[in-house]
């Protein structure tokens, strides 16, 4: 008898774990946003520029305009001429694009002979511009102001008032050697602060930019992406192999006679896992004997192996793009502020026609049982319209959102508020209204209305306007006005949200 038994077992067991992270920020080269987001531009319109100098200075102040991120939260603007007087082109407006108008629109008088008034501007600044109701918002000022020549009057008083408004800076541009250096040095709140040109073709895209980094200026568009990725694998591996093989021979003789022999082997293996063996061999002797030989032979062969393996991959991205948001200037109607129960025909960032302004209702009164949503203010619509231009971007497949109060007063029939914002060449872009059921009388009720741009255009502003019927007898109220994009038409299909 013949026994062989073999018995192998192997485990391998492997752990692997990777981590990576990267972060990649990029600066747009775009918009400006300067630390003082109220600018005031002085224009120096004197007889001694002339026409074709002063369409020049006209320019300058346009790029200046257009290289800063204007936005209810971001950069408002003032400009103002001066010679002799003062002549207010705007007060304090968010809007680029009005700003930029009224600056380029405004014709220099032929055969003009002004003098050169500085300190009455500096004194207009602190005395008008720099006040709420002209729209400034009290957290500081860049004053920018452009001249050719030396003042008539007295600088240093007026200059010394302007200086000491809490975080004013003022910015003095010289041009031509006409101009008294002193005086700049007087004007301006820091040495650095004093620029010189030698002549109006000086003014160019480079003294912009050299002007926009006084006192400190920040990118707003900025993308930040962070991308992390965790891979962690875990493998095990046993294999388990037993063999066993057994011979077995049995041989008996028996002789009577001589005769002829014949002997047979004979042997089978059996074998799991895939393997089989068989031996066969067979002899003939001549003998006196018959011989009978039987060979058994088995074998047993086992093999197990298992492996486990264990894979997970997280992967985080997460990125932050600056965007324009809120795009509605003087959305909650705060500017001009009127006294307690008093109106307005005139709205700080909206163009209005007649029937249209904002009003404060008094604090006792019988128009609403419920106070006014956001600041004290509102738009009123009574056969009027209200409408303004905003720099809002988006693109084909962005959803654009609006957003506002309607309120309908206890001592006035309502009239249907109708609302749509198209591109300046007058595509509808969404549209809706707002009926005398869907609001109770003496309260305020949160609308938002929502469509996705389906034009293949691309969208650089919009126009945003609001209005009622002259056919109805009543009124609307409006409060906080807010419009902005989502992007890649991520937000779903068009939809109209009413909430109280």
């Amino acid at each position: 008898n013949i026994s062989n038994t073999h018995t192998s077992t192997s485990t391998s067991t492997s752990i692997s774990t990777s981590t990576s992270t990267s972060t990649s920020s990029s600066v747009i080269a775009g918009d400006i946003i300067t630390c003082k987001q109220d600018i005031v531009f002085v224009l120096d319109s004197s007889g001694s520029i002339g026409s074709e100098n002063f369409a020049i200075a006209q320019s300058f102040v346009s790029n200046l305009v257009e290289r800063l991120n204007f936005g209810m939260n971001n950069v408002h603007a003032a400009a103002m001429l001066f010679d002799s007087a003062v002549t207010l082109l705007t007060s304090f407006d968010g809007n680029k694009g009005n700003v930029i108008n009224v600056v380029l629109d405004y014709m220099y008088p032929e055969g003009h002979t002004a003098g050169t008034a500085t300190g009455v501007a500096l004194n207009y600044v602190v005395d008008s511009i720099l006040q709420p109701s002209n729209g400034y918002r009290g957290n500081g000022a860049l004053v920018y102001i452009i001249t050719d020549g030396k003042s008539l009057d007295m600088v240093d008083v007026a200059a010394s008032r302007l200086h000491a408004v809490e975080g004013v800076d003022v910015i003095s541009i010289g041009v031509t050697s006409a101009v008294n250096q002193d005086e700049l040095a007087i004007i301006a709140t820091d040495p650095s602060f004093v620029f010189l040109v030698e002549s109006f073709s000086n003014l160019t895209n480079s003294l912009v930019e050299e002007v926009l980094t006084v006192p400190c200026v920040t990118f707003t568009s900025t993308s930040t992406t962070t991308s992390t990725s965790t891979s962690s694998s875990i493998s095990t591996s046993t294999s388990s192999s037993t063999s066993t093989s057994t011979s077995s021979s049995i041989s008996t003789s028996t002789s009577s006679s001589t005769s002829s022999s014949t002997s047979t082997s004979t042997s089978t293996s059996t074998s799991t896992s895939a393997s089989t063996s068989s031996s066969s061999s067979s002899s003939t002797s001549s003998s006196s004997s018959t011989s009978t030989s039987t060979s058994s032979s088995t074998s047993t062969s086992s093999s197990t192996s298992t492996s486990s393996s264990t894979s997970t991959s997280t992967s985080s991205s997460s990125t932050t793009t600056t965007t324009t948001g809120e795009i509605v200037m003087n959305g909650a109607f705060e500017l001009p502020v009127v006294e307690d129960g008093g109106f307005s025909l005139m709205v700080m960032g909206w163009e209005t026609s007649d029937n249209a302004g904002v009003f404060r209702p008094k604090i006792s009164n019988i128009m609403y049982s419920e106070p006014v949503p956001e600041g004290n203010q509102l738009l009123f619509l009574r056969g009027g319209s209200a409408q303004q231009t905003s720099n809002l971007k988006a693109n084909q497949g962005d959803t654009i959102f609006i957003s506002f109060y309607v309120g309908h007063r206890l001592d006035s029939p309502f009239n249907t508020l109708f609302f749509t914002i198209t591109t300046p060449t007058g595509t509808v872009l969404l549209s809706g209204s707002v009926v005398e059921s869907q609001v109770a009388r003496g309260t305020f009720k949160f609308f938002t209305f929502s469509d996705v741009v389906i034009e293949p255009i691309f969208v650089s502003s919009v126009i945003v306007r609001m209005w009622t019927s002259s056919a109805q007898i009543g009124q609307a109220n409006v409060d906080d006005v807010l419009v902005h994009v989502e992007k890649d038409g991520s937000s779903p299909a068009p939809t109209t949200t009413t909430t109280t």
